[in-house]
């Protein structure tokens, strides 16, 4: 009796306090992250709120070479959807949105988001956006991204994101493309999932912009949680950002969308052909300003060469090396040859596998060919780096009977860094996260614009 009579004598005083801490929690602003949008110089920037209120974005520009420039703190209103997360059950939150425009290449911005209860921490990004690099495409201001697919929760990705994160920061990388497979996965447990990888991503993506294309683990509802969560470039034939390409300095990315070859996706247009058609004009455009932009990088979650393994006829490794390698091969690889792709990379394996440059299942020599380096190649030289770290661990072993065109393999978990130097000089290198170090290296050097 002593204790329900406390109970209720405190419980006025003590219930303001808990319903304000709980607000307060569901108020806060939190998986926040960036990315570069079709437009110049501009960066959209999305968050979550479990609770609907108005939020605001505050910005502004810092560390200017101009010393002149107005550095007061500025506000702009985000757009928010209201989300149901939940598969088994209700679910909601508020996705917000909001778009800085008219950036300065020159400058850094400062942000942090708040709303009449909460407020998040701040942050910052460097204002230089795909179109700043054109004004220099050389090795006073490379372009450096960090590239990988197969990227979960769990001890291996998080492993992988220890380092990955003090990378992104520490090296001043320009992007970091997520090739599909996020999460693993974002709807699953009503969204808890995908919550929780945008809240451990979230320290890089808030400061850089994370680019993304959709793998078969985003597959559900028709993508909903990766079109929902994700704001990726649009272009005139595909609404939703599920295929795309940025121009950076002196090379043209393409961001594939493989998942539309598959049963499990309903979309209202047939995609297939659009993309198609897309991706051939698209490069098409490229090559036209090949002087400007010689290097063309193409990546998707699914591989069109991995090494088959002859002494296994049941593992998944062999179900993707095989018939699903030649069904994407017979849509793209005559496409890359004719427009002169000079890279290649795909997921979907946890694995990594360099390959040298192929056309029709053969090495294609090059005017000089080392294990590391490859001078003016001559076709596609194809990459896997699907090993970013899955809950689900490897989904396939090594071959033991590796192609001919095979350079170097490796099941480690961890991530590919990208430097683009210059109009001729690319360098790649795969960093071990279970090793600590660099276990492989690539320089592509040509000197002229396409093979």
């Amino acid at each position: 009796m002593e204790i329900n009579f406390l109970s209720k004598m405190f419980l006025p005083f003590i219930l303001p306090f808990l319903v304000a801490g709980a607000q307060a929690s569901l108020a806060n602003p939190e998986q926040i992250h960036i990315s570069w949008t079709e437009n110049e110089h501009e960066m959209k920037i999305t968050w979550s709120v479990f609770l609907e209120t108005e939020c605001k974005l505050w910005y502004r520009p810092t560390l200017c070479s101009d010393t002149s420039t107005d550095f007061a703190f500025k506000h702009i209103k985000s757009q928010h959807t209201k989300f149901d997360e939940g598969t088994w059950v209700n679910r909601f939150v508020f996705i917000h949105t909001a778009v800085l425009t008219n950036l300065r290449d020159d400058c850094f911005y400062e942000y942090y988001i708040e709303n009449h209860i909460s407020t998040s921490d701040t942050y910052i990004f460097s204002g230089q956006t795909p179109q700043s690099f054109d004004n220099y495409g050389n090795s006073n201001n490379p372009v450096k991204v960090i590239i990988f697919g197969d990227l979960g929760t769990g001890p291996h990705g998080n492993l992988t994101y220890q380092y990955l994160q003090a990378d992104a920061v520490s090296r001043n990388f320009s992007a970091v493309f997520h090739m599909g497979d996020i999460a693993y996965n974002l709807e699953s447990n009503d969204g808890e999932v995908g919550d929780e990888f945008l809240n451990m991503i979230q320290s890089t993506a808030a400061i850089i912009p994370y680019m993304t294309l959709p793998g078969n683990h985003e597959n559900d509802q028709n993508m909903l949680h990766y079109r929902m969560r994700f704001n990726m470039p649009k272009n005139n034939i595909d609404p939703d950002g599920l295929f795309y390409s940025l121009n950076i300095g002196p090379a043209h990315f393409v961001f594939l969308n493989t998942e539309i070859y598959f049963d499990y996706y309903n979309y209202p247009y047939d995609e297939e052909d659009y993309q198609r058609l897309w991706l051939i004009n698209d490069l098409t455009d490229a090559n036209a300003h090949r002087n400007e932009r010689p290097w063309i990088i193409v990546m998707t979650h699914h591989p069109l060469y991995c090494s088959y393994d002859f002494f296994r006829h049941s593992v998944e490794r062999n179900i993707v090396c095989g018939a699903d390698t030649w069904f994407f091969r017979d849509k793209f690889e005559d496409i890359f040859y004719e427009q002169g792709v000079d890279m290649f990379l795909a997921g979907h394996l946890h694995t990594y596998e360099r390959m040298g440059p192929i056309y029709k299942n053969n090495t294609v020599k090059s005017e000089r060919d080392d294990l590391n380096l490859h001078l003016n190649p001559q076709a596609t030289v194809y990459m896997i780096d699907g090993n970013g770290g899955s809950v689900i661990g490897h989904n396939a072993e090594l071959s033991t009977t590796p192609h001919l065109w095979n350079l170097y393999s490796s099941n480690d978990f961890g991530y590919g860094r990208m430097t683009v130097f210059n109009k001729t000089h690319l360098f790649f290198e795969q960093f071990s996260a279970a090793q600590e170090k660099v276990t492989d290296t690539l320089w592509l050097i040509k000197t002229r614009n396409r093979f």
